[in-house]
């Protein structure tokens, strides 16, 4: 008997499911070269239990059996001065056998349907599950732009005001003077910055924080070496800043640092033309991107809906792949 519900990780065995994860996605990881070692149960029980609370992990379920999954873990989101609770949607997957039944489809419904007043969703399909998804989280909010600095000249930047920072849990961040007004953007605040970076307990990030005390102009730059398609590149998962010119020393300084393989890369939707060149940065046609990333957002009920009609700052770190 197939059953479809919504269950809070306290009360799944995650055992089981990281087998499931591990056994749905076991094809695509070899092809891809990727080990999936990392599905463990560790690794999702911090996934899912972060600073803004558990997850809600709809789980289809055959005579008891973990056969298929989507996941919402939970964040916030903030626009104006107010606060949202927000949904990423991830972790959608189903063993070989029960592929061509639906259950994708129906567990995104469930995922919906447990929104509650004032509560968003959001997600980034891929190809095949585009369509899917997009039936139950309609609003397209477009593609989140892949930029790209090429490693061949390295950067000149002064290290002026700038540290590295160990632990977020020691750094008195002004995070909410990094919002803009009329857009919507996640809280980062230091809780989340060292749940997602600190204590990830797979990859590692290096992270360095701009604080100019005379100004009061501040900037965080998060950063992971990572291999993509076989090149080693570096990654700019957060680039956080009171103003432009914070962000700019902050960024340059890390690369300079880390820099590493054929690029710099970073998703990120909020840099103008001009402000891209000024950091070095162009857009990547997505023609030459293994996946496009489209960003999908709904809210069922509430002033929250209101967010669907603004512009969102997406970084690479609003995404769970890296």
């Amino acid at each position: 008997m197939m059953d479809i519900d919504v269950y809070r990780p306290k009360d799944v065995d995650l055992s089981e499911f990281a087998h499931m994860q591990q056994k749905a996605f076991e094809e695509l990881l070899k092809s891809m070269g990727v080990d999936g070692s990392f599905m463990t149960p560790a690794f999702y029980n911090w996934k899912y239990n972060g600073p803004f609370g558990g997850a809600k992990m709809v789980l289809a379920k055959d005579n008891g059996r973990i056969v298929a999954s989507t996941v919402n873990h939970a964040l916030e989101i903030q626009c104006d001065g107010e606060t949202y609770r927000l949904w990423q949607n991830g972790d959608s997957a189903m063993l070989p056998e029960y592929r061509g039944q639906g259950l994708y489809h129906k567990c995104v419904a469930k995922a919906v349907e447990a929104l509650l007043d004032n509560e968003l969703i959001y997600g980034f399909p891929n190809a095949n599950s585009k369509r899917g998804f997009s039936a139950h989280v309609p609003t397209d909010k477009g593609i989140i732009p892949l930029l790209a600095a090429p490693s061949v000249h390295p950067l000149w930047a002064s290290d002026k005001n700038i540290a590295e920072v160990n632990s977020f849990k020691d750094v008195a961040l002004n995070h909410t003077a990094f919002f803009r007004s009329n857009k919507a953007a996640l809280t980062k605040s230091r809780d989340y910055l060292e749940w997602r970076y600190g204590t990830h307990p797979v990859n590692r990030y290096v992270s360095y924080r701009y604080n100019d005390v005379a100004t009061g102009s501040e900037a965080v730059v998060v950063t992971r070496k990572a291999d993509i398609g076989g090149r080693r590149v570096l990654v700019v998962m957060e680039l956080l800043g009171t103003c432009f010119k914070a962000m700019r020393k902050a960024v340059h300084y890390a690369i300079r640092r880390q820099r590493t393989g054929l690029a710099t890369l970073m998703f990120n939707n909020s840099l103008g033309i001009t402000e891209m060149m000024r950091l070095g940065f162009v857009k990547v046609p997505p023609r030459f991107l293994p996946k496009t990333q489209l960003l999908f957002v709904h809210a069922n009920s509430g002033r929250a809906r209101e967010l669907l009609n603004v512009p969102w700052q997406i970084q690479m770190g609003d995404w769970d792949g890296f």
